[in-house]
């Protein structure tokens, strides 16, 4: 891990529990902060907290997919 990578951090927006598990763990075990969000809900809550380096996004979301939250945070 890169000392630059300590603090960069990355919003994973996935609906699907089994992928999130997995893609938060091996984003953390290379060093990112990993936030995570099931629905475009929780991911504007989450942005409101703080601004990530990344957003990792499923297009196919419950309600307000990911390619309308793409629009919005435009």
């Amino acid at each position: 891990m890169s000392p630059a990578m300590a603090h960069e951090s990355i919003l994973v927006v996935d609906d699907q529990p089994a992928s999130t598990k997995l893609i938060q763990s091996i984003l953390a075990g290379e060093g990112y902060q990993v936030l995570v969000a099931a629905n475009a809900t929780e991911a504007l809550q989450a942005l409101q907290n703080s601004m990530p380096d990344l957003i990792l996004m499923d297009i196919h979301l419950p309600g307000l997919d990911g390619s309308a939250l793409m629009r919005l945070l435009k």
